[in-house]
């Protein structure tokens, strides 16, 4: 999309410093905006915009920090804890677009509005882990419950029945 240049709502190098020289941050950007506004790599910081297989970055994360992505969906499925990093909050949800869920009660982890909070949270990914464990559960038990490895082979039998399966 022409014309769309939306800076990053935190300062990816004071969060790299926040949390140490063990922690690396991969960073995937909107595919609209992911050849816009190019993220000074360093050691710690990478711009992975460009891996054309999301599912291989939430294997490869410990935690996934996002908006309001549909890939919570998808990166639930881990087990590994999820923030919503919901810096324009208000806006989004009052003026353009909305929510189809609570974001206070569904979400299988914290919504944090500013970057000092979003540290706070990842330095300690075990008492997230703990602290949001329920609600991560019912999330996981709501929307992924058909994840188990066997989706394939309902969809096959959905289709084509096995004859003892007519009876």
């Amino acid at each position: 999309m022409a014309g769309i240049d939306v800076p990053l709502a935190v300062d990816l190098e004071a969060l790299a410093d926040r949390l140490g020289p063990d922690h690396l941050l991969l960073l995937r950007k909107h595919y609209y905006l992911g050849h816009q506004n190019p993220v000074p790599e360093s050691v710690r910081v990478r711009d992975v915009s460009a891996e054309p297989d999301i599912a291989e970055l939430h294997l490869a994360a410990d935690v996934l920090v996002t908006d309001y992505s549909s890939s919570i969906f998808d990166f639930a499925v881990t087990g590994k804890p999820i923030v919503l990093f919901a810096y324009d909050l208000e806006h989004y949800r009052d003026r353009l677009r909305g929510f189809t869920l609570d974001l206070t009660t569904e979400m299988p982890g914290p919504v944090v509005t500013d970057a000092t909070e979003l540290g706070e949270v990842l330095a300690d990914l075990p008492g997230l882990r703990r602290e949001w464990a329920d609600r991560y559960a019912a999330f996981q038990d709501r929307f992924c419950n058909l994840d188990d490895g066997y989706a394939s082979d309902r969809v096959l039998q959905a289709v084509w029945p096995s004859p003892r399966a007519r009876g």
